[in-house]
């Protein structure tokens, strides 16, 4: 038994020698998104899907809050100064829901999500024997896209049911800055907080399969366009508000 826990922190030493300098930060926040051409979308279907007088309880929830998780890791060249690699999930959507008379719902919308895979640096300023540091960090790289356009129509009873999904994907260009603040529990934790920018606008997405059934523009392997021909380009720009954990070894 000796030998096995001996065994055990010989390994957890030695791994602490291989990722000395590196630090890991699982994180979690609020985004907003400006999906301004995706909320007109919705309008339109609000106006024509769900004109019908005989439709009631109508309900629209638009792009505006996202939520974000993701990981960064780095690399502490030397004291606040670190650079390293970001990996990130955000998840937004909108949609327009109504039931009939006969209590058929009806739900029509679009999800969006954005994973960026990004490059960057951090610097941090600390004071001798204080555990606050603050700082700033900015990092660049592309954003893959992936969502759909989504028509659903189905009874209480589930005996007359509807479902259309119209996938598309993409990528863009993605620079996201913020200034941070953190706290520190010891050498190896802290948490920090940091609010700032994301630049992450697409200049055109494409479908992944067809959706003529949809709108007539959507061909698999397309640019996906509007009804009146113009191009479908998200935007996922907007404010940004992290909290994360600081593992360093």
């Amino acid at each position: 038994m000796k030998k096995i826990i001996f065994a055990g922190l010989l390994a957890a030493l030695s791994a602490a020698q291989v990722f000395a300098g590196f630090t890991l930060t699982p994180f979690g926040g609020y985004t907003s998104v400006s999906m301004a051409q995706l909320n007109h979308r919705l309008d339109y279907i609000k106006t024509s899907m769900f004109g019908s007088s005989s439709l009631k309880d109508k309900k629209v929830s638009y792009f505006h809050d996202a939520w974000s998780a993701g990981l960064d890791a780095g690399y502490d060249f030397f004291s606040g100064f670190s650079a390293g690699l970001r990996s990130e999930f955000i998840g937004s959507g909108g949609y327009v829901y109504a039931r009939t008379i006969a209590s058929v719902t009806e739900k029509s919308g679009v999800d969006a999500n954005l994973i960026p895979v990004m490059a960057g640096i951090s610097y941090m300023l600390n004071w001798k024997g204080c555990p606050f540091t603050i700082g700033a960090d900015a990092y660049a790289g592309v954003g893959f896209g992936k969502g759909g356009f989504f028509l659903n129509y189905y009874d209480r009873d589930n005996l007359e049911n509807l479902s259309i999904y119209v996938p598309m994907s993409g990528n863009c260009l993605v620079l996201d800055g913020a200034l941070k603040a953190a706290y520190s529990f010891g050498r190896m934790f802290s948490i920090n907080l940091s609010c700032g920018y994301r630049q992450a606008k697409f200049d055109k997405i494409f479908c992944d399969k067809d959706g003529t059934a949809y709108n007539a523009n959507w061909q698999k392997g397309k640019e996906a366009k509007t009804l009146t021909g113009a191009t479908l380009a998200p935007d996922f720009s907007g404010l940004t508000a992290k909290l994360g954990g600081n593992i360093s070894f």
